[in-house]
């Protein structure tokens, strides 16, 4: 009984342990240092662009890594998209990685904002004239990912 009480308390203090290496190393705790604004902008008909822009909201520069995030383009599923109360499918590829190598990473200086365009058409069958809620997913694949949350409803013009 008294080593699964050390083994407990050990998994405890480790796991405590990598979240505060964690917090440190990409600069996010509980009060996220980053913001996200979503915009959907005029496009042709086979075409539904949406801007992410992502805000470094600190004095401190904030680096994360970019899977799982619009900046890595549609390799993972990482918005939600629904249309009159129905998840869509997300119909993109999936990438399989190995360990992040520095090029994975995006860092914000402060107060530095960074911006990416992507049509939503190239991921998920979107019906145009309907509005649309897409959710940056806050599922984490990796350690190192920004926690950040993120939700707007886009109406097409």
């Amino acid at each position: 009984m008294m080593v699964y009480r050390s083994f407990i308390v050990g998994l405890v203090l480790l796991a405590s342990g990598c979240d505060q290496n964690m917090k440190n190393l990409i600069g996010l705790g509980s009060n996220s240092s980053l913001t996200c604004t979503i915009k959907s902008t005029k496009s042709g008909d086979n075409q539904y662009l949406v801007t992410f822009i992502f805000t470094n909201t600190t004095n401190e520069p904030v680096r994360f890594l970019k899977w799982h995030t619009p900046f890595e383009g549609w390799w993972s599923q990482f918005l939600h998209v629904e249309q009159s109360g129905v998840e869509l499918l997300y119909q993109g590829p999936m990438a399989k990685r190995a360990k992040p190598t520095e090029h994975d990473y995006i860092e914000l200086a402060a107060h530095e904002h960074r911006s990416i365009t992507l049509n939503l058409l190239n991921a998920y069958d979107v019906a145009l004239s309907s509005p649309t809620t897409i959710t940056l997913s806050s599922e984490l694949s990796h350690p190192d990912s920004p926690n950040i949350d993120c939700s707007m409803i886009l109406v097409r013009q």
